[in-house]
């Protein structure tokens, strides 16, 4: 099997991102994402419903949403790493830590590999320049390319230029 320098780059990402999950562990590497993508989404969702309280105080529309959606994400944000911290413990003996290390080694292994296909997804697709000469011979491009074809056909990118 014959490596090209786009694999080892490859390589590298998936291996970094699967070292730094094995230090963190399991919990705190899902955990250390999970607060600020459910912080952003319940905050999103939710500050408009609390603008119009928040308005009685601050009496400015732009500044009373603001800070519902501020307070909303510190809020969640401050719960999910109070469970972290909770289920850091649990996992803190000996065979737990070991069971937290392999789970955080498997779960890096898959956010690198996650990252070099948004990666290469963009590239193949972006209109600028012709990368398949990049991708000649690539290991990982054949073990991508059916997700690649699949996602390419079933998903949208606008034209540059243009809004969504």
């Amino acid at each position: 099997m014959f490596f090209t320098l786009t694999d080892v780059i490859f390589l590298v990402i998936i291996l970094i991102f699967a070292i730094v999950a094995t230090a963190k562990g399991f919990i705190n590497a899902i955990f250390g994402k999970l607060c600020w993508i459910l912080g952003l989404i319940v905050a999103f969702f939710f500050y408009k419903k609390l603008t119009g309280y928040m308005y009685q105080l601050v009496h400015n529309e732009t500044i009373s949403s603001i800070l519902c959606f501020v307070l909303i994400f510190v809020v969640v944000f401050l719960i999910v790493k109070i469970i972290q911290t909770v289920l850091s413990k649990i996992f803190d003996g000996e065979i737990m830590k070991g069971l937290d290390r392999s789970l955080g080694f498997f779960f890096g292994l898959l956010e690198g590999f996650v990252i070099v296909f948004v990666f290469v997804f963009i590239l193949m697709n972006q209109p600028w320049f012709d990368c398949s000469k990049l991708f000649e011979g690539s290991f990982f491009i054949k073990i991508l390319q059916p997700l690649l074809n699949y996602t390419s056909t079933n998903v949208t990118i606008p034209p540059v230029g243009e809004v969504a």
